[in-house]
């Protein structure tokens, strides 16, 4: 029996100049970052991760702007309902099922010159 899964919040930001593009040693993801939101570099702000051992609401704080409320569903196996705060205001409300390897990947606002992103990961 698989253990409680994992789960990782990254913060990015993509912009097109003013720092050196920090995912050059995950090219898939950069590429995908890249196609979606078309920056040339990016780089981590921030990180948070727990793992999923009740089934009691998670907040996830992976910087001072943004936090996460995760809450697994009690009716539904692997399914989690979340809710995505910024500056502690309720800005996106969803139903997430994680699969590992694939992120769920949030645009967030315009940030300087560029824009933040939000990783949302699950790891078994």
């Amino acid at each position: 029996m698989a253990g409680p899964p994992a789960i990782v919040v990254d913060l990015y930001q993509g912009q097109n100049d003013g720092f050196a593009d920090e995912l050059s040693h995950n090219p898939a993801f950069r590429q995908n970052l890249t196609r979606l939101f078309g920056y040339s570099n990016y780089r981590q702000l921030g990180q948070a991760r727990t793992s999923v051992t009740s089934g009691q609401p998670i907040n996830l704080k992976p910087s001072d702007l943004f936090s996460i409320r995760i809450k697994p569903d009690s009716a539904e196996a692997n399914v989690f309902d979340f809710e995505l705060l910024q500056s502690d205001r309720p800005v996106l409300s969803a139903r997430y099922t994680p699969k590992p390897g694939i992120p769920l990947i949030i645009k967030g606002p315009l940030y300087q010159n560029g824009v933040l992103i939000l990783v949302l990961n699950t790891y078994k």
